[in-house]
């Protein structure tokens, strides 16, 4: 019944994680950044902690490796006080345990036996009490939990980046209300400012005025000059919001040449 009541409650929990995310396609490109960008965020957080726990779990210890950590740890002082028969073989079976080698261990006396150095047992004695002790203030089961718990998180937001396609390179995120700087050889560079309704004022050369739209990634201004010269800027954009395109003459002029454009 226990299992059944944390396999809801797991439910659940996605349930919500799930729900507290709009649907891709309601959202605007605004929007779907800021979700993009505030899961991300999340998501690196829960992985710092993920990694805190981890360490965490990793010095801890089961109660059966808390016994044999305290054995182990009882021989080691056992054979450098000389109170019990030493058996090499033990020995170097607990002293890899702790990661500590043959050659910091031991030397060979004349007889022909070999004993650790009193250095070595000591060494040997302090690392296995530091884990001990590193180990006794860690709730391993409650460890567990939380590991779980936030593996469950972590699932979550990295499936609200992949249905918000947040690792695409999206080119409508540009906004059209932005000062736009153009660039067009035989013309020259200069800057359009454009309102949110897409009314356009050039700044430079002709100083035009004109109407802007943005569909998708194309940047479009239909402009016209007080001298008489008319015509429209168009533009494919990038993930930067810079892109290449084309000026187009329709009075004044009948040619059209080649542009750039970067949002300032």
């Amino acid at each position: 019944m226990r299992k059944i009541v944390k396999l809801f409650a797991s439910a659940i929990f996605l349930v919500i994680i799930c729900l507290s995310q709009p649907a891709t396609a309601q959202l605007s490109d605004a929007e779907r950044l800021e979700r993009c960008q505030n899961n991300k965020t999340r998501l690196a957080e829960l992985e710092i902690q993920l990694q805190v726990i981890n360490a965490d779990l990793s010095a801890s210890m089961t109660k059966k490796e808390m016994q044999d950590a305290r054995t182990n740890l009882a021989y080691v002082k056992s054979v450098r006080l000389n109170k019990i028969m030493f058996d090499r073989t033990k020995f170097e079976r607990v002293s890899a345990i702790y990661n500590v080698t043959y050659e910091e261990c031991f030397y060979e006396v004349r007889q022909g036996t070999d004993h650790p150095t009193d250095e070595c047992t000591t060494k040997l004695e302090k690392i296995i009490a530091a884990k001990i002790d590193k180990a006794v203030p860690l709730d391993r089961t409650a460890l567990l939990a939380k590991k779980k718990k936030i593996d469950q998180q972590i699932a979550a937001h990295r499936n609200n980046i992949i249905a918000l396609d947040c690792d695409h390179k999206a080119t409508g995120a540009c906004t059209l209300a932005a000062s736009w700087t153009q660039d067009t050889p035989g013309i020259g560079s200069t800057t359009w400012d454009i309102k949110s309704d897409g009314t356009a004022t050039e700044t430079g050369i002709g100083y035009a005025t004109g109407k802007a739209t943005l569909n998708g990634n194309k940047l479009h201004i239909d402009w016209k000059t007080g001298t008489g010269y008319s015509g429209y800027y168009e533009w494919t954009l990038d993930e930067n919001c810079s892109g290449k395109g084309t000026l187009v003459f329709k009075t004044g002029r009948t040619d059209s040449l080649n542009s750039t454009v970067k949002r300032n």
